[in-house]
């Protein structure tokens, strides 16, 4: 007997939820009237509720109308439950499905999960239970969409920066700035993109939460805030330059800003197949430059080793308390070294030294003078805009730094930054301290 409930009529009584969202769309396949029309009246008050009375209504219905959620008896006239449970994840694969069954049997209970099945309730159903299991599958749908949703807006909008990058003048203009701003808050999102992905697919998974996972998930969700908040530094560093033309220094500690570059390359997609290894000092030092500066800096040079080559490769960070002012004879331009900001340089003690290097092919001589020009880029198959040694250029200066590379080609490349930094209180000590050392090397202490 044909269905007066047919999926072509939807029932006309649905109520928007309180919440003020349109209602999810819940299907009930069941080849007997009474529990049909049981759900029907259980679950009208807040989803809109469609049944049928056979698998082959089901699979149609699901063709033509996005279904959050089905209630699906294993036992149908025309096919198994368990065929139209695949048949339904292969029209969507985010249908959520609940089965429902008289008998209570193990083998067919894993079965049922196995093919994508979010739950397994007997006849006759407790509608405590019921609404248990409909509302949770709800909200795992909702993540879902959610989810996707999240990837094609992220997907789009690094298009739109790309896009933007590659058309604009860079020269030292206003475009310049808003493709700064641009280009820096594209790794961010890229991390909080992965953090958001690993944090709903572990949620997805899981029917319960355990002491350990909810502290965890407390975590990333800490990490994913200190994330945006880093975007919006960055913004209002970028603007208030382009208001003012001018970068106030700051003092960073530099254990801060390492221990936040590690959990960033922990969860950057460039740092999946490479080895990248940031040593902290011994002892926290402070350095005259803005933490959301420094912390751009260091990434663009990370970010710049990893994806020197596709094939594996080491990539280190570490920084060294200079004994000394940087010797004139040293600060030359060379086939294989290139020096930014030497009229700028507060060359004078105390000053740090932090350094990224890594064992990739090195750079070509040709291309040493130009690698710090704007939207120059020596990445392979155009992979990167040149804007990342650009802009550490311009934040370097700004903080009265300077930046020496060297490289090879077939011995990888060093960068060193050299960043004035905050004298050390003394020591309280009846000791004499010896005189300082003269060298202009970089002093081994940490």
């Amino acid at each position: 007997m044909p269905d007066r409930n047919a999926p072509k009529r939807p029932f006309a009584g649905a109520v928007v939820p309180s919440d003020g969202l349109p209602p999810r769309t819940l299907l009930v396949v069941d080849d007997e009237e009474g529990p049909r029309q049981s759900l029907r009246i259980i679950f009208e008050d807040r989803y809109r509720v469609f049944t049928v009375e056979d698998g082959r209504q089901a699979i149609e219905f699901a063709r033509r109308t996005p279904v959050d959620a089905v209630i699906l008896d294993i036992r149908l006239a025309d096919m198994s439950g368990m065929e139209v449970l695949d048949r339904l994840k292969q029209i969507d694969s985010d249908i959520e499905v609940i089965i429902l069954t008289a008998y209570n049997n193990f083998e067919t209970a894993q079965e049922a999960i196995r093919l994508g099945a979010s739950d397994y309730l007997c006849k006759p159903f407790e509608v405590h239970a019921m609404r248990a299991a409909v509302a949770k599958a709800v909200e795992r749908k909702t993540q879902s969409e959610e989810r996707r949703y999240d990837k094609q807006h992220i997907l789009r909008l690094k298009d739109e920066i790309q896009r933007f990058q590659m058309r604009a003048d860079f020269s030292g203009s206003e475009e310049q700035v808003y493709a700064s701003i641009l280009h820096d808050i594209h790794s961010p999102l890229s991390v909080i993109s992965g953090s958001v992905d690993i944090l709903l697919h572990q949620l997805a998974s899981r029917s319960e939460l355990r002491a350990g996972d909810i502290e965890d998930i407390r975590n990333r969700l800490s990490f994913i805030t200190r994330q945006i908040e880093h975007c919006g530094h960055i913004s209002r560093r970028y603007l208030r330059f382009l208001l003012q033309r001018s970068l106030e220094s700051d003092l960073s500690s530099l254990c801060s800003v390492l221990q936040n570059l590690r959990q960033l390359f922990q969860l950057h997609p460039a740092a999946r197949t490479h080895a990248i290894h940031i040593e902290l000092p011994r002892r926290d030092r402070q350095v005259l430059i803005n933490p959301t500066d420094l912390t751009q800096i260091l990434l663009n040079l990370g970010l710049n080793a990893l994806q020197a080559t596709e094939k594996p490769h080491r990539v280190r960070i570490f920084t060294r308390q200079v004994s000394g002012p940087v010797r004139g004879s040293a600060m030359v331009d060379g086939p294989h070294d290139r020096w930014i900001n030497l009229d700028g340089f507060a060359n004078a003690l105390p000053m740090l030294s932090l350094t990224v290097e890594d064992n990739g092919p090195g750079i070509l001589p040709g291309a040493m003078p130009q690698i710090f020009n704007t939207i120059f880029s020596s990445k392979p198959n155009h992979q990167g805009t040149g804007l990342g040694l650009s802009i550490i250029s311009w934040l370097v200066k700004a903080a009265r730094g300077a930046i020496h590379c060297h490289s090879a080609p077939g011995c990888g490349a060093r960068f060193t930054l050299y960043l004035p930094s905050q004298p050390r209180a003394p020591r309280r000590s009846s000791r004499v301290a010896p005189a300082s050392s003269p060298a202009a090397s970089p002093d081994k202490s940490r």
